[in-house]
């Protein structure tokens, strides 16, 4: 799993005969990278998910 926090515009994408439910943003492609470096059973945090959580998570730099 990757996480990250950001503005993403979230919603229905396209042309009435062709739209997809999808979000958009650079945080999002900055989760999807993190997941697909993500072992199994592990979450990746962004460095800005990880400076709003550092309080309430247990983690270790990668």
């Amino acid at each position: 799993m990757g996480i990250t926090v950001g503005e993403a515009v979230v919603g229905n994408i396209g042309i009435p005969q062709r739209s997809d439910y999808t979000a958009i943003g650079d945080c999002v492609n900055l989760a999807k990278r993190l997941q697909e470096h993500a072992q199994l059973g592990q979450i990746l945090l962004s460095h800005s998910a990880y400076a709003r959580t550092k309080n309430l998570v247990e983690a270790m730099p990668l």
